[in-house]
């Protein structure tokens, strides 16, 4: 990775996380780590199980919203250029009906575009992968948030 861009996200990582606090990670809820539709199996209209759990860990319940807009494909769809507002996209409408309280925090695109950032830092060690379109996307990422909260 260019050291440039390893310094444009230091430094967004260094302006957001003082937004979130260490007692929300220690005291907060099991999350799934990776939540999106690919990991859930649906049998006869029910949640039938959950897959993919070897990021799940406690952290603060919008954590899991990192995952969720990170890979929404509305959001793909728009490209990297502008954050678009969570107010038009469906997946994220439908989650607000069913946990208001979910979306009810203070600085909140702000704490999504961090998890967002973190979440894709942690999938290019992960996976080892640095090609170009990974970069690209990390670089618009530092950059500005991908989906703005009213």
């Amino acid at each position: 990775m260019h050291t440039a861009l390893a310094g444009r996200v230091r430094a967004r990582i260094g302006e957001l996380g003082p937004l979130v606090s260490d007692a929300e990670f220690e005291d907060g809820v099991v999350l799934h780590g990776d939540a999106s539709f690919a990991n859930v199996l649906w049998y006869q209209g029910r949640l039938a199980e959950l897959l993919d759990l070897e990021w799940a860990r406690l952290g603060p319940p919008d954590l899991e919203l990192a995952t969720i807009s990170g890979d929404d494909a509305d959001i793909q769809a728009r490209g990297s250029s502008r954050a678009v507002p969570a107010s038009e996209l469906p997946l994220l409408t439908w989650l607000r009906v069913g946990y208001p309280e979910l979306f009810d925090r203070e600085h909140f695109t702000e704490r999504v575009w961090l998890y967002d950032i973190c979440f894709r830092i942690r999938q290019l060690c992960a996976w080892r992968r640095l090609d170009p379109r990974s970069l690209q996307d990390l670089a618009g990422l530092a950059m500005h948030p991908r989906v703005r909260f009213p």
